[in-house]
């Protein structure tokens, strides 16, 4: 039986006590080290089928961890998520830049860098998917707009220029908000979903609740291949513009984008 740990940062623990586990425990671990980043949003179903394990094998291991189960394991490793993420922006911006940068040079260098993203996303954004979407919110009956994190205000900011062009735009801050106006929808209602990976579990949720109700779906994504993208009518793809040390670049190409598609809804207007 392995000691009770207390819930500050587990991988550490796992990769002491890698030798001991059993080959599909090994399987699981190896999982954890390659995907730490997503592996706190995702569930225990979600992981087996990743792992290629049963749900049980899922419980032993957190268990052989010293967890009462896998939500306190998942739980545990949040610490060492962040930390991984610090290190990461820190080590690849030090390829960049060094600490003793004067803040001219770090101006120039980000000046640099966003033209580099902007001019990318725009040459990258289909003209004639934008043209779609414009259309499409035009004719709209009332559009829902959704997101999470960061994109979550980019969202209920776009639908706040909606709302003053004098469309019927929502957008709600929270989880349960967004899954009820989801369920609400129909056939003459748009839905735009905004990730930029394309695969934030919370929004693509959401998404595929949209999809069933029979309203027209965008997506404004930064990868044309994810999940959002593959299942949206009209997608706004703009490219994964964004660098390892780039914190926000990613958020501010989002931004431009959904200007882009609200300047030329204004535009059109009749």
């Amino acid at each position: 039986m392995y000691e009770k740990v207390e819930l500050s940062g587990s991988l550490s623990r796992i990769k002491g006590l890698y030798n001991q586990f059993t080959p599909t425990e090994q399987q699981v671990a190896d999982y954890i080290f390659d995907n730490l980043r997503d592996f706190h949003r995702l569930t225990i179903s979600e992981v087996a089928d990743k792992c290629d394990v049963s749900v049980a094998t899922l419980t032993r291991f957190a268990k052989s961890c010293g967890y009462s189960g896998f939500p306190e394991l998942r739980t545990s490793l949040i610490p060492d998520i962040l930390d991984w993420q610090k290190n990461r922006y820190h080590q690849v911006a030090l390829e960049q830049l060094s600490p003793n940068a004067p803040a001219t040079e770090v101006i120039q260098r980000f000046d640099l860098r966003m033209k580099e993203a902007s001019s990318q996303a725009l040459s990258t954004v289909d003209p004639e998917q934008l043209e779609r979407a414009v259309q499409t919110i035009l004719d709209a009956r009332r559009i829902i707009l959704i997101g999470n994190g960061g994109s979550v205000y980019l969202a209920a900011s776009t639908a706040l220029k909606f709302l003053k062009l004098g469309l019927t735009a929502i957008s709600y801050l929270d989880y349960n908000g967004i899954q009820a106006s989801a369920l609400m929808l129909q056939e003459g209602d748009v839905t735009l979903a905004v990730s930029h990976s394309g695969t934030t579990r919370e929004t693509l949720d959401s998404l595929s609740l949209a999809v069933g109700t029979g309203c027209t779906t965008i997506v404004c994504t930064g990868s044309g291949k994810s999940p959002m993208a593959r299942i949206s009518d009209i997608q706004l793809v703009y490219g994964l513009v964004q660098h390892e040390s780039e914190i926000g670049l990613a958020r501010v190409v989002q931004a431009l984008i959904l200007d882009l598609l609200a300047t030329m809804v204004a535009l059109r207007l009749q």
